[in-house]
């Protein structure tokens, strides 16, 4: 899920904005330098390919030191947003970070 609009007045499920991707393409590099702040025994991270909006981040954790088998991903989203005070406008940079644990079915 990637947020492309304002942060919400109040709680909701979803928002005009929120754009939903599935079997999307991507090559994630290693990072190996402990950026990412997952942990874990190995981490990947990738921009995805430029979506009508914004800017997806995506990192994917494998392991962690309470679960070596856990899967953790994080997927960030950015964008620019005009806004105007006095009839002056400007960019303001909106972003969301939602954090998933992956569980395998059976």
């Amino acid at each position: 899920m990637a947020h492309f609009h304002d942060h919400p007045a109040d709680n909701a499920d979803s928002c005009d904005g929120d754009t939903v991707f599935s079997d999307v393409r991507f090559t994630a590099t290693l990072d190996g330098s402990g950026t990412s702040g997952l942990g874990g025994d190995a981490v990947f991270v990738t921009t995805l390919p430029e979506m009508a909006g914004g800017t997806v981040d995506v990192s994917l954790g494998f392991g962690t030191s309470d679960d070596p088998g856990a899967v953790v991903a994080v997927v960030e989203t950015s964008y620019q947003h005009e806004e105007s005070f006095l009839f002056v406008r400007y960019d303001t940079s909106i972003g969301y970070k939602d954090t998933y644990v992956l569980q395998r079915t059976q």
